[in-house]
């Protein structure tokens, strides 16, 4: 163990209620968290430790090395957890009792339930000192994560004698609250982890413990880009570059290069040879069209990683609920998804035909492209609900897996979500059918495929052998609080090698060296 490793250590088995632990990408964090939870379970009594987590793949893995006390450590995600104290006071909060399915069903919903269950409980500390007697300990994973309101939720616990165990890190600060993601915003999400730090005794883990055994100089290149990225600075490409790190260089030659990545052969022949390579390769870009334009270039032939959550369908829902019935606005509802989960299926190609038959009742005599298009929008026109929906989309599917002439050149390409889609179709009510498919993924795999393109925002929270981040351009990695931060977040997930392709012409201004970066 590092000198960091011991004094953590202590810090999380002292007597102090509140113990704030810093923690870097690859050093050591869920070990410490999970080792802690399982030693502090056993002297608790009958009373209960509370992990919250703010994904379920670290749910999972936090899950999975505490499986000796599982009577003991419950692990929630915080979202599930605020929402279910929500669920015992609904009338008092003006919510309907099933909690979970309105903060679903609507924008912001969850954020709105923190927001209820946060004044709840300052205004009835009872009610706070009876879960902070149920729960002895309560274990905080990726706080920086955190929304103003939950952090108060939390500390209303604490404030009736819960110990309080809080890790997170600063610098992967990427989803921020709502939209905002200026420098501004992402200050005041970082002047609220230091207030958090601040009430407590604070310790910062600094080992790179993920590149221990394979790349133990990319682990401390890592260590110092973070430095420098959180002192705004660039970070230095040395020469020569510490093993592990690759840099290649590239441009994207298309004509709309927001819709498409094409490359010369020069440039495409490294990068394809690095995805092909042994151990895989999880290449990561800003954003989802960057990814679809990246899965576009590689042929389609590796999959979009889709983690966890499931926007377009969480979005389908509430539109199909908002829709009542009526067969236009299902349609138009059906056409956002399909727009969203597929390539080559476009309003120009089919969308506005589709409308078209679903405004005149599919009623006239068609042949070709227009009639299989026609029998797509029958499904919806005479089951205009979420089962259309689910037909007219299994009815597609079979189309592009015939390779029918009327879908030429439309491919899926988030095959998770749009089977769900499909299977959203199986149950009679929408809600408990959207419930389902949740409950399933929750408890499912969360471990990427061995090839396969995500955005950076997906990739948080995993760690793969080999990464590769595409394309390093002052679009997708500007000097912003906010792209400093996402940048760190793609530098910390390999374990073993981490390929830069950066740009020649718009170069991202976060690196510096290697012959001041072009080649």
């Amino acid at each position: 163990m590092s000198g960091s490793d011991v004094k953590v250590a202590a810090a999380l088995r002292s007597g102090d209620p509140l113990v704030v632990i810093e923690a870097p990408a690859g050093c050591g964090k869920t070990h410490q968290a999970a080792e802690y939870c399982r030693d502090v379970a056993t002297q608790i009594g009958n009373r209960r430790l509370l992990v919250l987590t703010h994904t379920h793949a670290a749910r999972s893995e936090i899950a999975s090395r505490t499986v000796s006390q599982a009577g003991r450590v419950e692990i929630r995600t915080i979202h599930s957890f605020i929402t279910e104290v929500a669920s015992g006071y609904h009338l008092a909060l003006q919510l309907p009792a099933d909690v979970a399915e309105w903060a679903r069903s609507n924008p912001n919903g969850f954020d709105e339930v923190a927001k209820r269950t946060r004044r709840l409980l300052e205004q009835a500390p009872n009610i706070a000192r009876a879960l902070a007697l149920r729960y002895a300990v309560i274990v905080c994973d990726e706080h920086q994560d955190t929304s103003g309101d939950q952090n108060a939720v939390i500390f209303c616990l604490h404030a009736q004698g819960a110990v309080l165990r809080i890790f997170g890190d600063p610098m992967q600060v990427i989803f921020g609250e709502g939209p905002d993601k200026s420098d501004a915003q992402i200050q005041k999400i970082v002047d609220r982890w230091l207030k958090v730090k601040g009430q407590g005794r604070s310790e910062e883990l600094d080992h790179p413990h993920r590149w221990n055994k394979g790349s133990p100089a990319l682990g401390a290149w890592i260590l110092k880009a973070r430095a420098s990225l959180a002192n705004g600075t660039p970070v230095d490409l040395p020469a020569p570059l510490p093993k592990g790190l690759t840099v290649l260089f590239a441009e994207n030659t298309a004509k709309l290069p927001l819709k498409m990545l094409k490359m010369t052969l020069a440039d495409r022949a490294p990068v394809a040879k690095r995805m092909a390579g042994v151990g895989g390769c999880l290449v990561l870009g800003v954003g989802k069209q960057t990814v679809r334009n990246i899965s576009g270039f590689l042929g389609h032939q590796h999959p979009i990683w889709e983690g966890h959550t499931r926007d377009a369908l969480e979005e389908l829902v509430r539109a199909l609920k908002a829709a009542e019935a009526a067969p236009d606005k299902v349609a138009a509802a059906f056409l956002v998804f399909v727009y969203a989960t597929t390539k080559g299926f476009t309003a120009s190609s089919h969308g506005h035909a589709f409308a078209k038959e679903i405004a005149e009742g599919c009623s006239k005599n068609r042949k070709g492209k227009p009639l299989e298009v026609q029998k797509l929008a029958k499904l919806i026109c005479f089951q205009p609900d979420h089962r259309g929906v689910s037909a007219c989309l299994q009815a597609l599917k079979s189309l592009v897996q015939s390779g029918h002439a009327a879908v030429d050149g439309t491919k899926i390409l988030f095959v998770r979500e749009y089977h769900e889609a499909i299977r959203l179709g199986t149950n009679d009510d929408i809600d408990r059918g959207f419930l389902v498919l949740s409950q399933s993924r929750t408890h499912g795999s969360h471990r990427p495929p061995e090839r396969c393109v995500s955005t950076v925002h997906k990739a948080k929270g995993l760690e793969c052998k080999n990464v590769m981040v595409m394309l390093c351009d002052k679009t997708s990695f500007a000097n912003t609080a906010y792209k400093r931060r996402l940048l760190y977040v793609a530098l910390s997930r390999p374990i073993e090698t981490l390929t830069l392709v950066l740009c020649r012409k718009q170069p991202t201004p976060l690196f510096t060296g290697l012959g001041s970066v072009s080649p």
